[in-house]
């Protein structure tokens, strides 16, 4: 997966740029897994060749661009995303990997990257740009969202479904910034990709939801897991360490805290691990292994920075997700987070 979707962000990404679920078994590991401390990634990467056709009720307006927030360009990927500025593409790309849709750009449509590449046409499905072709695409700096525009993008999904979230900070010492910063990486992640978004309260409370999810953030360790990053005990029970360590992935997010929170969501969304041979902890069957990709590049990947779902997880998640959503389902986006504290 060689498009880096992250390429919006109010322009400051011009260098350098986690119902029930199974129980301990799926925290995101640190410590006894090996995990390193994060590592600066060292510039804005991602671009691919042609991304090309659509399936799934997506139609592709133009050579190498995929409509309803997947990626494509000739050479160069760029993703409509939660914001309204320009996704900006790196001068790095080759072709042949899958994209992750819908994370970087407008809020209205997929771009066009001025970009060299001359791969042959992929396909699109469910809103993710797939396997690019077999050229070897070299993107361009200057390629960026076609169109601006306001408000987060479904990524073509509908309907957009909208989670509660209440966000429990009393053991936390994450700032009001550090938050607000997660929780927009935590919903582009997730709507872009899979439809799916959280309305978040933030509170100092214990209490418990009656509905939706519970996460807590913590400065120190998880009770009862204290290698862990993150650790998803069941809807209510959802954990993320204020500051995880997370190993590299070949196209990293920017906040290792918004990584941990949109993985163990995505167990609370019915996800296994894709922690491919020899470990034996993946999902059966071990989709980023059936289908050739970089498993350091997924979400549900044990401690990288990698944030893709693929159509398989995509499908499980909005299938769990629509039964613990909101009932309006018109909304194609939530609304900011809320402090009650």
């Amino acid at each position: 997966m060689n498009a880096r979707c992250w390429g919006v962000w109010a322009g400051l990404w011009l260098a350098g740029c986690a119902s029930q679920a199974p129980a301990v078994s799926n925290g995101e590991r640190a410590g006894s897994a090996g995990i390193e401390p994060s590592r600066a990634s060292g510039s804005v990467v991602g671009v691919a060749g042609k991304a090309g056709s659509a399936a799934a009720g997506h139609t592709a307006s133009t050579p190498g661009a995929v409509a309803g927030g997947s990626s494509g360009t000739a050479g160069g990927a760029a993703l409509a995303a939660a914001s309204g500025t320009s996704g900006a593409l790196s001068p790095q790309g080759t072709a042949g990997r899958p994209q992750p849709a819908g994370l970087g750009g407008s809020s209205a449509g997929a771009a066009a990257g001025a970009g060299a590449g001359t791969g042959t046409a992929g396909a699109a499905e469910t809103g993710v740009a797939d396997r690019a072709g077999s050229g070897a695409g070299t993107g361009s700096p200057a390629g960026a969202a076609a169109q601006a525009g306001s408000g987060a993008t479904s990524g073509g999904f509908s309907p957009v479904y909208r989670i509660p979230l209440r966000v429990h900070v009393a053991q936390s010492e994450l700032t009001d910034a550090e938050l607000s910063t997660t929780f927009d990486e935590l919903n582009r992640i997730w709507l872009a990709q899979a439809g799916v978004c959280f309305e978040i309260e933030v509170t100092e409370s214990d209490e418990n939801r009656s509905d939706g999810f519970d996460f807590r953030y913590t400065a120190g360790r998880i009770p009862g897991a204290s290698n862990a990053n993150g650790l998803t005990q069941n809807a209510h029970a959802i954990w993320s360490i204020d500051h995880p360590q997370l190993n590299d992935a070949p196209n990293p997010v920017m906040t290792p805290t918004a990584r941990t929170t949109a993985h163990e969501l995505g167990h609370a969304l019915g996800l296994a691990h894709e922690n491919p041979p020899p470990s034996t902890d993946c999902a059966k069957p071990c989709h980023c292994v059936e289908r050739d990709d970089d498993c350091d590049d997924y979400l549900l990947r044990s401690g990288t920075k990698g944030f893709f779902i693929s159509p398989p997880e995509v499908e499980i998640a909005r299938e769990r997700a629509a039964r613990v959503a909101l009932p309006d389902r018109a909304p194609l986006a939530c609304e900011a987070p809320k402090q009650n504290r």
